[in-house]
């Protein structure tokens, strides 16, 4: 075999010096792979594609309702992103439930002899063994497998194709489809038990209410609740009145118990018995006269000077007035005779009066302030228990107002759950159907320029592949060139190959 050749240092003389030497071969090979395509094209069955779109939309089915009563304001939405919506409707229409129902209603025969890569597989149907489940286990498979459910991009649109090489069989598929998965949807969506249960419970709770309101009634009843308010309002009123008169009695005992302590002082030193007068120009009731007056000023001082300072006109006009007792009593003590008569001291009679007083108005007022402490307990006591009444009479009215709520509640359940079973029956869903499952008029597949489209570079390639293994395998000497290297000597002349045919044409 010759080394060297054109092709040996890939160059493109030389690549292209075999493909022209063999272009007969190359068009060969390449007219008989195509060839092939097209009869296998003529003979491998068509195969049609039924389509149709449905809308999904957010309804009654993508809302959470719970089994029990909530506000609205509670429920949340379920799957409001429009991929989780979009790719839930998507795998309940590729479940495997309606790819059996579609072998059941159309028959087995329909899918038995259908096959995922176009070709026939009725030899293996001929001598299979399999049992008829088993037969719709595996049809239903290929169905699942030939059904495309696609959602359309940027939309809630969802696009349903199925190939079949019967153009009616793969219309009717598709519309099965779409059917049972309606009626699937239907009932995965559905609740016929929330009926039932709401009206149970909204009967339930009808009779509680009737029930604590017949024990509130009573519970009223025994304690006088009828103007719980209204006592309530009276018994504060009166409670902060005794208040006020507790505080005043005290007030005015403490100053009564002052008093007392102040003319125990003056009496204190004080003499039983003063000189009532002298045999000569004596005047004894004028002196005593005085000496009261003058203690009466004095206690009169106390007081202001408690009440106000020492600059205040009252205490000065009495600070005045008791000098000038004082003076008048010195002049009459100094006015004095020989004799002097003696008697009890008025003075000290007249306080002796008033501490008397002071101790009987102390004590009544000690009594009028227990009397009112225990009036004052009772109110309190009163007004704790009308407290605690109220507690437990709001505890029993919130308990009531809460069940009615949920009655109210469960009331608008019922008629929601009534609303959506009619819905149901009426198949009033959140999906629609776009455009029904039309007959295709042409197939899908396969498509002779598709075919060829991919049959013509292979068969190129195969074709110069063979060349280039002709040109391998080749030992002749068909050139100059190929003199030149195996001789290495130049060639001199060469003469054209004669045919007689032409030269005498």
């Amino acid at each position: 075999m010759n080394r060297n050749r054109p092709y040996a240092n890939l160059s493109a003389r030389g690549f292209f010096s075999v493909v022209f030497k063999r272009k007969r071969l190359i068009g060969s090979v390449a007219l008989g792979i195509c060839a092939m395509a097209l009869c296998a094209w003529l003979v491998v069955p068509t195969v049609y594609e039924a389509q149709t779109q449905i809308l999904v939309k957010l309804g009654r089915e993508s809302v959470y309702i719970p089994n029990w009563p909530v506000r609205d304001s509670a429920i949340p939405p379920l799957g409001t992103r429009g991929n989780e919506l979009i790719n839930s409707e998507v795998e309940l229409i590729k479940s495997k439930e309606l790819a059996e129902r579609v072998v059941t209603e159309l028959g087995l025969p329909m899918f038995q002899n259908q096959s995922i890569d176009l070709w026939p597989g009725s030899w293996g149907t001929l001598f299979s063994t399999k049992q008829e489940s088993d037969l719709k286990n595996e049809a239903a498979e290929r169905v699942r497998k030939q059904l495309v459910v696609e959602p359309v991009k940027n939309s809630r649109v969802i696009e349903i194709r199925f190939r079949h090489r019967d153009p009616q069989t793969a219309a009717q598929a598709v519309s099965h489809v779409v059917d049972g998965y309606f009626e699937k949807r239907t009932l995965l969506y559905s609740s016929p038990q929330s009926l039932t249960f709401f009206r149970e419970q909204s009967d339930t709770l009808k009779k509680e209410i009737n029930e604590l309101e017949n024990e509130l009634k009573r519970f009223k009843e025994t304690h006088d609740l009828s103007a719980l308010m209204e006592e309530k309002s009276l018994l504060l009123k009166q409670k902060v009145e005794i208040q006020n008169n507790l505080n005043l009695a005290t007030s005015q005992r403490a100053e009564m118990n002052r008093r007392i302590k102040e003319i125990g002082k003056h009496m204190v030193g004080m003499p039983a018995s003063v000189s009532q007068g002298e045999d000569l120009e004596s005047n004894p009731a004028l002196i005593n006269t005085l000496q009261a007056r003058l203690v009466e000023l004095e206690l009169k001082q106390r007081e202001l000077s408690a009440k106000y300072t020492d600059n205040n006109r009252l205490v000065q006009e009495v600070k005045n007035e008791i000098n000038l007792v004082r003076e008048k009593l010195s002049r009459e003590e100094s006015q004095r005779h020989a004799r002097t008569r003696f008697g009890p001291n008025p003075s000290r009679l007249q306080m002796e009066n008033d501490l008397a007083r002071n101790q009987i108005e102390s004590q009544a007022t000690a009594d009028k302030e227990k009397a009112l402490t225990q009036h004052l307990d009772t109110c309190r006591r009163r007004l704790e228990q009308l407290n605690d009444l109220e507690l437990k009479l709001r505890e029993r009215e919130q308990t009531i107002k809460i069940k009615q709520d949920n009655y109210h509640l469960y009331i608008a359940k019922l008629e929601e759950s009534r609303i959506a079973n009619a819905m149901d029956e009426r198949k009033i869903t959140s999906v629609s159907l776009v455009e029904s499952a039309r007959v295709p008029l042409e197939p899908v597949g396969p498509k002779l320029p598709v075919v060829m489209g991919v049959v013509l570079p292979i068969s190129l390639f195969l074709g110069i592949a063979a060349a280039f293994l002709r040109e391998m395998f080749n030992d002749r000497l068909e050139s100059p060139e190929d003199c030149e290297e195996v001789f290495r000597a130049p060639v001199l002349t060469s003469l054209l190959e004669y045919h007689g045919s032409e030269a005498r044409g």
